[in-house]
């Protein structure tokens, strides 16, 4: 399996599939193979029942050129990993990262959102009218730096087998919605979730504005769903709708 790649309106898509049937992991392993945050967008979804690693690039002036042969060994190392069961690595960008961070001041600033007090290497910013939502944070991380926005979710360490089915599932279908971000899973024991993406040491200020834009806005569309999946109820319907494994108890009285 190679690395394919297909243009869109929203940028250059690029993905492998592993040949590995997500069903087969289990919801334990499935969510803690999604804990993993990976180097720019690169994501986990699920593509007629197999899992594929999918990442995409801004529609930015020449900024192809400069990512898509990096962008592709990344997608195909993480398939890779995948494939042989080994730990999915965060991969490693050495540079600085004062410019970067820096840029993204005077980025934020622009959009009118309001910076909260600093903690060394990392930015946290107040977007006005959306108090419901954690600030969105930026962090330096293997040399670029880490986008995201928690997701304000009760902790859910009781929860059934089925909201966690329900919860793994969502998870893979949102990361293949979405164009530059995607949902990690913080604490797979919790369900604790959190939407970001990485920039790279060299990222200029158009694919920056991408990549914040994408967090702010897709972190409150994952709330609402994960939201509802907490919900014992509706993760049954969803199960049903998406033929997601039924519980082991019930297999086990089969």
């Amino acid at each position: 399996m190679t690395v394919s790649s297909e243009r869109l309106r929203a940028g250059i898509c690029f993905s492998q599939p592993t040949g590995v049937s997500w069903m087969s992991l289990g919801d334990d392993a499935l969510l803690g193979l999604l804990t993993a945050h990976l180097p720019y967008n690169t994501r986990l979804a699920v593509r007629d029942g197999t899992l594929v690693v999918v990442g995409t690039i801004p529609p930015v002036e020449g900024l192809d050129g400069r990512r898509a042969g990096w962008l592709g060994e990344v997608i195909g190392a993480a398939a890779a990993s995948v494939q042989t069961g080994a730990a999915l690595g965060n991969g490693s960008e050495a540079a600085s990262t004062g410019e970067l961070l820096e840029m993204a001041r005077w980025v934020a600033a622009g959009k009118g959102w309001t910076a909260l007090e600093r903690k060394d290497s990392e930015l946290r910013f107040s977007i006005p009218g959306e108090a419901d939502l954690p600030p969105l944070i930026l962090s330096a991380f293997d040399g670029g730096f880490l986008v995201e926005r928690a997701l304000p979710l009760l902790p859910a360490r009781r929860a059934s087998e089925t909201v966690r089915w329900a919860t793994a599932h969502a998870v893979l279908k949102l990361n293949g919605r979405f164009a530059f971000s995607r949902v990690v899973v913080r604490d797979p024991a919790a369900l604790s979730l959190t939407v970001g993406n990485r920039l790279p040491p060299d990222g200029d200020e158009d694919e920056l504005d991408y990549f914040l834009e994408a967090v702010r806005h897709d972190a409150r569309h994952a709330m609402a769903v994960f939201e509802c999946l907490r919900n014992d109820a509706v993760a049954v319907e969803y199960a049903i709708a998406n033929n997601l494994p039924e519980p082991r108890e019930q297999r086990m009285e089969v």
